[in-house]
């Protein structure tokens, strides 16, 4: 998925909510037309302040909506999740993993799903037919750039960015 898309997120949603909410409140001192100005203003502004924490990963999908994910790790990362995948005894193929450039290595579970915690992700390579995961383990944060989910789903984290280099 193109990184504009993963970026819009909720943010739909998170403007019709907040234009909603200042609307109803607005119609209680103001002529409809008043509060519907304000109101659109008011979610746009929402809008744009969701766009800018979900850039810098501040705004992260906390979970798989369905199965199917691309992680993006780093070098180090790559490592930990090949020692994990071993352990559980899961096999990546080698067409699913892609060195991105120096900082970054992309590896695609095409039925795999996520969940953030506090001490990581769990991460689950692999999912039944029912959508119930199967050899999951957990991930270090700090081994993680990002995630991207089959329908638009991300997480990233903030301490790097989009390259996958670590933020000063």
């Amino acid at each position: 998925m193109e990184r504009d898309q993963l970026l819009k997120g909720k943010s739909a949603e998170v403007g019709r909510r907040a234009e909603n909410n200042a609307k109803n409140i607005l119609l209680v001192y103001l002529e409809p037309d008043q509060a519907e100005s304000y109101a659109s203003d008011y979610g746009s502004r929402k809008v744009f302040r969701y766009l800018e924490r979900r850039e810098v990963g501040l705004a992260n999908d906390e979970r798989s909506v369905s199965p199917g994910l691309t992680l993006f790790v780093t070098p180090d990362g790559s490592e930990v999740v090949a020692k994990l995948c071993a352990i559980k005894n899961y096999h990546v193929d080698e067409e699913h993993i892609n060195a991105v450039n120096d900082n970054l290595v992309s590896i695609e579970f095409p039925a795999g799903i996520y969940e953030t915690m506090d001490k990581g992700i769990l991460f689950a390579a692999t999912t039944t037919k029912t959508g119930r995961a199967v050899k999951f383990f957990t991930l270090p944060n700090e081994a993680v750039v990002r995630i991207e989910g089959s329908v638009g789903e991300l997480w990233q984290n903030p301490k790097f960015n989009w390259e996958g280099a670590r933020k000063v």
